[in-house]
């Protein structure tokens, strides 16, 4: 029992230690992919700033505007100002050489200081007659108050001149110890018009040479009537254009133009005035930084920091290499230890299963977190931002990226990256919409995701690149809109195709269909109106083959009772011959005659009609003058007007007006409208017939007061068999103005009828054949 006990206890103690070991190759693990992740972090951020501090790695950088750069402009500067306004002591004792714009400028100066100690001592006068004014009293002291000022500061020509010399003199001496202050800096500067040399070196082109062979920097720059010329030589090599901006802004330009700022003291207050010349004369400025530099200046401190710059650069690059290789040896023992990543595997499985805007977001986060929480130091102009704060910023950031991303890949291989993704369903919805929606929703929908995404994308492009983004977003907004636009004129325009192709409908050209366009509420609409076009269309068809059949009913009964009608009329005829008895035999004969002569018009107007209908009248045109055919109609119809008791009332004009017509079918349409007129007018009223040309149209009109009551739609008076008379007390079959409408639109012309009250109007028009 106790050998078996024993084996038990030996058995428990290695499984133990066995899970022991696993647990410490979990934690090693661990530790070592912590180590690895945070060695990349070291190794970006130490790459990222030696790339950006790239341009201290050249000597040359030295002279750049990081370091001496703009202290040598800001010197080159003062020299240039020297030489142009003040050139020596002696040059500016010197009376005669002030300049007028000089001593213009100085008045002006008195005349603003004038003013500006007269409205200090006019508000405190202001102040101490507040609560007891007098105008009279303030205006009298505001005057004395001016002059007294004036006369404070009303110098001579001479007293002025003085004063301007003196300020220079101020001007020149602080300008010559601040150039004297440098140990480092040497300069030559000459004026060739008026023989001046100025110089904390030697003067003379044999120390121009001497300066430039022994100087680190050397630069010269040339000005001859406003134009400059700039040469930069580094070690004794001249700068060439497109190295300028590889190493620093050597030739950073000063202008052919000066601006001066002048310091002075008067009464204890200080003045500063700036003043802006263009350089006239002919100078040349040469200003040198010697190969070794001797402490006792600002140029030999910015030195130091150079030097110290670069052993931060050196500091840096080792720590790249150590950390690159610190890589490499954990990726080795990684190997070694056979490690698989099931923590980051069960991360990445989640991630997966997220909507693709999760995982953007992540990644936009991080881009965030890493602008916000990292930090950026300075030392000696050189950026410096290798500390515990940003390699733990940068190591949780590249921990989410390498999981975000590797699950993102996982759904790219498996087809699952779009997957439950919500700009995928909100696309799809607004596809829906736009298919579906009325064209205000597609609208208000196009104009809403245009917005947004300009307004998305465009943030988003500034935060990120800064300016260079708002030119993007820019660039952006525009092709935006352009599509926008396009899209909008697009679908406007198959509006306005189916607004047109409505209009077709509505004037009777159904012949063509709409082309149905793309999809959504506009296709729909213009599959609904091709619809109601063939119904239309249909109709139509039905309605023609209806008249054609009517036509032909009347042409074929017109014609079967024109035959025995003919019979009638001649068996009348002889009967009114024979003289039969009695008279009341006769009398019938009389009423047969009549009513069969009626039948016979009423059978011809039934034919007339049918053929005008139908377009088979023949017509014979030829140049017909118009007025003569009206006056010869009113003249057939004199007896009737007479025995109607009509006044006819014309307005023809007396020039000749011509159309191209078939004379006695117009003649039938005027001789129908004066019948009209003549049995439907009121007794003893007035008739007006008027003819009037206007471009290139005749125009007749015949106004009447009706007799009886005009009850019927103006437009229904010319249809066949449509009397405006329902008595039917009057003789007349319907026809008449349906055969004048019909004749006058065979000759392209038009008929219109108005009413208004008992007014009945009617109006001809034709063409004037020119």
């Amino acid at each position: 029992m106790d050998t078996k006990s024993t084996s038990v206890d030996e058995k428990d103690r290695e499984y133990e230690e066995m899970v022991k070991d696993c647990r410490r190759i979990k934690i090693a693990k661990t530790i070592a992919i912590i180590i690895t992740v945070v060695m990349v972090s070291i190794s970006l951020i130490s790459f990222k700033d030696i790339r950006v501090n790239s341009g201290i790695f050249d000597e040359r950088s030295l002279y750049g505007s990081k370091f001496l750069g703009s202290e040598i402009n800001s010197f080159t500067e003062k020299i240039l100002e020297v030489m142009e306004l003040y050139k020596t002591e002696d040059y500016i004792k010197e009376i005669k050489n002030l300049t007028q714009e000089e001593i213009q400028w100085k008045k002006e100066i008195i005349r603003k200081k004038i003013q500006e100690e007269y409205d200090n001592e006019r508000s405190k006068l202001h102040e101490k007659y507040t609560n007891n004014w007098d105008e009279e009293k303030v205006n009298k002291e505001e005057e004395a108050i001016y002059k007294s000022i004036e006369e404070k500061y009303n110098y001579s020509d001479e007293e002025l001149k003085k004063l301007i010399v003196e300020e220079k003199l101020v001007n020149y001496n602080r300008y010559i110890k601040t150039l004297d202050s440098y140990a480092n800096l040497r300069y030559i500067a000459y004026d060739k018009a008026n023989d001046i040399w100025l110089t904390n070196y030697k003067p003379g082109k044999d120390a121009i040479a001497e300066l430039k062979k022994n100087s680190g920097y050397f630069s010269e720059y040339h000005i001859s009537s406003g134009v400059e010329n700039k040469n930069i030589f580094i070690n004794g090599e001249l700068i060439k254009d497109k190295e300028v901006n590889e190493y620093g802004n050597y030739r950073e330009g000063y202008g052919a133009t000066v601006v001066v700022k002048h310091s002075y003291n008067e009464n204890g207050n200080s003045y500063t005035n700036e003043e802006r010349f263009r350089v006239k004369g002919d100078l040349d400025i040469y200003v040198a930084v010697p190969s070794k530099l001797v402490a006792g200046d600002s140029i030999y401190n910015t030195y130091e920091k150079f030097l110290q710059a670069n052993s931060i650069v050196d500091t840096e690059i080792g720590i790249l290499v150590a950390s690159l290789f610190g890589v490499v040896i954990m990726i080795f023992v990684l190997k070694k230890f056979r490690y698989k990543p099931c923590y980051s595997n069960r991360i990445v499985e989640k991630l997966k299963n997220m909507p693709l805007e999760f995982k953007l977001l992540g990644i936009l986060m991080g881009w965030i977190s890493y602008h916000m929480f990292f930090t950026h130091n300075w030392s000696n102009e050189y950026r410096y931002t290798i500390n515990i704060n940003n390699i733990m910023v940068v190591t949780l950031i590249l921990i989410a990226y390498y999981l975000i991303i590797k699950a993102l890949l996982q759904n790219y291989k498996e087809n699952t990256l779009l997957k439950d993704s919500y700009g995928v369903k909100l696309y799809n919805h607004l596809c829906i919409a736009m298919e579906k929606g009325t064209l205000g929703r597609k609208l208000v929908l196009v104009i809403g995701v245009y917005v947004a995404i300009c307004t998305s994308v465009s943030l988003i492009l500034m935060v990120i690149v800064g300016a260079v983004g708002a030119v993007i977003a820019l660039g952006f907004d525009i092709v935006a809109t352009a599509i926008v636009i396009y899209k909008l004129v697009k679908e406007f325009a198959y509006l306005n195709k189916i607004t047109n192709g409505a209009k077709l409908i509505s004037e009777g050209k159904i012949n063509d269909d709409i082309s149905e366009e793309g999809k959504g509420a506009l296709r729909d609409l213009a599959h609904s109106i091709n619809n109601m076009k063939q119904g239309l269309r249909k109709s139509i068809e039905n309605e023609n083959k209806s008249e054609k059949m009517k036509t032909e009913l009347i042409s074929n009964v017109s014609h079967d009772l024109k035959t025995p009608l003919t019979s009638i009329i001649n068996y009348v005829d002889l009967l009114k011959r024979m003289g039969i008895e009695p008279e009341e035999a006769r009398a019938y004969v009389e009423v047969l005659d009549r009513k069969s002569q009626r039948l016979k018009i009423l059978i011809e107007d039934l034919f007339e009609a049918s053929k005008a209908a139908s377009g088979a009248m023949q017509l014979n045109f030829e140049k017909i003058e118009l007025n003569a055919l009206i006056k010869q109609t009113l003249g057939e119809a004199e007896n009737r007007i007479k025995e109607a008791n009509l006044d006819f009332k014309t307005n023809i004009p007396s020039e000749k007006i011509y159309i191209n017509a078939d004379g006695r079918k117009i003649w039938r349409v005027f001789e129908n409208l004066i019948s009209n007129a003549i049995k439907y007018s009121l007794k003893s009223t007035r008739v007006y017939v008027d003819v009037k040309s206007e471009n290139g149209k005749v125009y007749i009109t015949m106004k009447n007061i009706s007799a009886y009551e005009l009850n019927f739609d103006a437009s229904e008076i010319t249809e066949r068999f449509k009397r405006g008379e329902e008595s039917r007390n009057t003789e007349g079959s319907g026809l008449g103005l349906a055969i004048a409408k019909s004749i006058i639109e065979l000759h392209d012309g038009a008929l219109e009828i108005g009413i208004d009250g008992d007014l009945f109007k009617v109006t001809v028009e034709f063409n004037i054949y020119e």
